[in-house]
């Protein structure tokens, strides 16, 4: 086999097994992204759900507050305070929701920032890699005695990118996990409100209870 030939199957070789990992990498991400895509689907159909169970917690608000005119003054005090209460941790969710919509999109935001980075990064990558195989092969094309020694330099040179490859996924990783911890924390936050909601409806009933021993009276 003459030196060009040589050459040239060398050349090959580094750069399938280039395109091969830059593929991987790119489907390994795409695969992230997908997840983050679903969890916020997941986060928009639970808020969904608190929203239909604020509108059932009105209107049974509404039914109450139209008995209470026929309870006697004592009565008529605590329904009252009950109803303040009601107010003030109404008005605290409705906080709470703000502020939950607002860290859905500053996480949305995040989300789109890193893509956007993901992307210039890669094109970089890409844009590299362009460059070096071409360096490289203009290095091949000279190539004389000395072929072993510039060939191991050259798969130095590959070592050095597979390794800036590898802590660029790492990074990345991380940059996913943070993000994962912090859907959860809304989760936790959003079951925190559920129980409080469930507080509520047993002040409700409470309530009723106390209305139908007084018309029973």
């Amino acid at each position: 086999m003459d030196l060009d030939a040589l050459v040239e199957k060398i050349r090959e070789a580094i750069i399938g097994d280039l395109r091969k990992e830059f593929g991987e990498f790119k489907a390994e991400v795409r695969g992230q992204l997908e997840g983050f895509r679903i969890a916020i689907e997941t986060m928009n159909k639970r808020m969904d759900s608190l929203e239909r169970r604020m509108d059932s917690l009105e209107h049974r608000i509404s039914r109450v507050e139209g008995k209470i005119d026929a309870v006697n003054a004592e009565l008529s005090k605590r329904i009252d305070a009950t109803n303040a209460r009601i107010d003030a941790l109404t008005n605290d969710m409705n906080k709470r929701f703000e502020e939950i919509n607002k860290r859905i999109e500053e996480t949305n935001r995040r989300i789109d920032s890193i893509s956007a980075e993901l992307s210039k990064r890669i094109d970089s990558i890409n844009a590299e890699l362009s460059k070096r195989i071409d360096e490289t092969n203009k290095k091949i094309d000279a190539i004389n005695a000395e072929l072993s020694k510039r060939i191991d330099a050259t798969n130095a040179r590959i070592d050095a990118t597979n390794a800036r490859i590898d802590a660029l996924k790492i990074d990345m990783d991380r940059r996913f996990d943070e993000m994962a911890k912090k859907f959860d924390e809304t989760n936790r936050r959003i079951d925190a409100l559920a129980i409080g909601l469930t507080d509520v409806k047993a002040e409700l009933k409470v309530i009723r209870d106390r209305d139908e021993i007084i018309k029973d009276m």
